[in-house]
């Protein structure tokens, strides 16, 4: 099979496992009341069945592994990928406190590191390592704290996933490419499940961390020639909506005393849905367009020279800046300067 066939496969595959994998994961947590309850912040009015993370990371598994040939120098990914999904499942069940979820993202980040899979930007290996750990721990908890509205989380993933394969193919990373179209597959076979009205199932922690750790990893992978230490500004749009909503949430929280890691209805999915005819689908779709729109950005940064990757950086942080600003402001202005804490407990 020639090389794009390999890739068109590996992503129809993917897509097809996740997508007939989902209704059994379904079936498996209804018999063993494997159920996400009602609660405090979260709007759906049923328990619904966790472990579609369980569809979509058995799918990618497979064809990573078969098609994509991950274990041929990307092991420790697929390894990481399902220590994340046992960790991200067991908190699903049981709540683990933030420190041992923390403790296993920053051992995997140093296995990553380890293995010449993290961040290789500096002369200083400490300074790498620091940034390998950061970006690891963010980007999975980003992931995870964009699964709270049906379809935000899988299909930004999916987005991403394919825009880190179509630049990981230009540059003749065959073998990055199918694992990273695999798991953009295996995100949007979970879609039509979870984008009903009401979801079937939902990602649950188990997939939403392990697939945000899979999307860290590849673009940390991504081969850089030319761009050096300027290679953060265009891997941050690869991964753009995941780093705004997050950013916006943080400064959020900390402007109004709450805790970060508590779960609440400030994200900006949330906001979106209120102005968007509250609609869940027209929210999903608008962070795939968005998540699309940054990927563009950041493979045509990976194009650019040193000194334009750095300058059009700048300007997208300054623009995110502003943006995160006028969006506090909304919320100040239609909460009257003062907004409720909401806790998990």
């Amino acid at each position: 099979m020639d090389d794009p066939g390999r890739l068109i496969a590996t992503l129809t595959l993917a897509l097809a496992l996740s997508a007939a994998a989902t209704p059994l994961a379904r079936r498996l947590a209804v018999r063993t009341e494997f159920f996400d309850h009602p609660r405090d912040y979260k709007a759906h009015f049923e328990p619904t069945p966790y472990l579609g993370g369980l569809a979509v990371v058995g799918a990618f598994g497979v064809v990573a592994v078969t098609l994509g040939n991950a274990l041929s120098g990307y092991g420790e990914i697929i390894a990481g990928v399902i220590v994340m999904t046992a960790l991200g499942t067991l908190d699903d069940r049981i709540a683990l406190p933030v420190a041992p979820r923390m403790a296993v993202q920053i051992t995997l980040a140093a296995v990553l590191w380890r293995a010449d899979l993290g961040w290789d930007l500096f002369d200083s290996e400490a300074v790498d390592l620091a940034l390998t750990v950061f970006w690891v721990v963010g980007i999975c908890n980003a992931t995870n704290m964009m699964d709270n509205q049906d379809g935000i989380a899988a299909i930004s993933a999916g987005a991403a996933a394919i825009g880190i394969g179509l630049l990981a193919s230009e540059r003749d990373a065959v073998t990055l490419a199918a694992i990273a179209l695999g798991l953009g597959g295996a995100c949007l076979g979970f879609l039509p499940h979870n984008l009903t009205k009401p979801a079937t199932i939902f990602l649950g922690d188990g997939g939403s961390m392990a697939v945000g750790f899979a999307l860290a990893a590849l673009t940390m992978a991504l081969p850089h020639p030319g761009l050096e230490g300027a290679t953060l500004f265009a891997a941050v749009p690869l991964l753009g909506i995941f780093v705004l909503d997050t950013s916006l949430v943080v400064a959020s929280r900390i402007r109004r005393g709450v805790p970060v890691f508590l779960g609440g209805r400030d994200h900006l999915s949330h906001r979106c849905y209120e102005s968007t005819w509250q609609s869940t689908r027209r929210v999903a779709a608008i962070f795939a367009v968005s998540q699309a729109m940054f990927s563009s950005l950041g493979i045509a940064l990976y194009r650019s020279s040193e000194e334009t990757a750095v300058a059009v950086g700048v300007g997208y942080c300054i623009f995110a800046i502003a943006a995160i600003a006028i969006l506090e402001a909304a919320m100040i202005r239609a909460e009257g300067g003062r907004t409720p804490v909401r806790s998990e407990s």
